[in-house]
């Protein structure tokens, strides 16, 4: 994973009250309980009361002329009373039945037209950030943004689930009276399948984030490469600066080329010197002085080590390709007793679950290195 250490929620993700959609989900109705037995009886009662009548008739008449024939009315009523039972239990039955089906057809019908307005809710989302935080393969951006204005110093780190921007009022089932099961599953499903929206632009505030970590390698090197481009894409050199400390000032040569890594009143042979260095002591005299007006400073750091005042620059955000702490820092030690797969990603994708949650999982946390190195 080479995503920066940061939560998703970072990202703007959500609308203005005004502009998000309302979408009410009613609780499924109540589960129609079906006809008590004794209501059915009453309703036989008058079949049951001339079979009996029959029956008796037939029993005292049975010694005289015509005892077979009694017999055989006797069977014919018997086998008609029995058929209007079963026709009559038949009958309510399926008026149960069709009723069920009549309110589930109805609820579902509710959930139908939720699902598009929670569909179209989605759709509008991954509109609204796809022109904030334009894909790389989309550039040019948006013009640069100013202080002030929406997705200033946010920039984008790559794409993942966000929860829907929508006010979804969905209150909950009452529990005294059960709901209809079918209705309740459908529910459910519902509103599992359209509490996220996949695949949307992920985006950290720099103003918010003083270290981003990223993994050691050309993987994570691409996203640092993608993310200095898409920062200095949205913004001008008056608001952000990029500089960079590396082993291997080759490897970033291309930065020299932005405007953003001009060096602040240092010159060299081909002009204003460009902040690219092998060391933080080269690199820190060409920085511009920090304070009020200053511009945000993006620093990355690849494969230089960890000097101690770099995390303490107001007004900048590291990207620290590699951990923060170096490797005997309590973020590498964390990493050699995980699976190598997982890398950085274990950090990124668990963030949100907060401090405690961390600290319950590695015994070699402490709130404080949580908090300096993890950022």
């Amino acid at each position: 994973m080479t995503s920066p250490t940061t939560s998703p929620t970072t990202s703007p993700t959500t609308s203005a009250p005004e502009d998000r959609p309302e979408i009410r989900i009613l609780p499924p109705p109540r589960a129609p309980a079906p006809e008590a037995a004794g209501g059915t009886a009453l309703h036989l009662l008058p079949a049951l009361g001339g079979l009996g009548a029959m029956l008796l008739l037939t029993g005292v008449g049975s010694g005289g002329a015509g005892g077979p024939v009694r017999l055989l009315a006797a069977g014919l009523f018997l086998a008609t009373t029995v058929a209007v039972v079963l026709l009559q239990a038949d009958h309510r039955r399926r008026a149960h039945r069709r009723r069920v089906d009549g309110i589930r057809l109805g609820y579902l019908r509710h959930l139908a037209a939720a699902r598009a307005r929670l569909a179209e809710a989605a759709v509008r989302q991954r509109a609204a950030l796809g022109r904030t935080h334009p894909a790389p393969a989309s550039w040019p951006p948006s013009p640069e943004r100013a202080p002030g204005e929406e997705g200033y110093l946010r920039v984008r780190y790559g794409t993942g689930d966000l929860p829907l921007d929508a006010d979804l009022l969905a209150p909950e089932p009452d529990a005294v009276e059960p709901a209809d099961h079918v209705a309740a599953v459908a529910r459910a499903r519902l509103l599992a399948a359209h509490a996220s929206v996949p695949a949307l632009p992920l985006a950290v505030d720099l103003r918010e984030r003083a270290c981003l970590i990223l993994d050691a390698g050309e993987a994570g090197r691409a996203v640092a490469r993608a993310f200095v481009c898409s920062a200095a894409a949205g913004h001008a050199p008056e608001h952000l600066r990029v500089a960079v400390v590396t082993d291997d000032p080759g490897r970033w040569a291309w930065a020299a080329w932005l405007p953003h890594a001009r060096g602040a009143g240092a010159y060299d042979d081909l002009g204003p010197a460009r902040s690219i260095r092998a060391s933080w002591a080269e690199l820190s005299a060409l920085l511009p002085a920090p304070g009020p007006g200053a511009p945000h400073l993006l620093l990355v750091v690849d494969g230089a080590g960890s000097d101690p005042g770099v995390g303490d620059l107001p007004g900048t955000t590291v990207l620290r390709l590699g951990g923060a702490g170096g490797p005997g820092g309590w973020t590498g030690t964390t990493l050699d007793r995980l699976d190598p797969a997982k890398d950085l990603y274990f950090f990124d994708r668990y963030f949100d679950r907060g401090l405690p949650w961390y600290l319950s999982q590695f015994r070699d946390a402490g709130e404080e290195k949580v908090v300096g190195e993890v950022c």
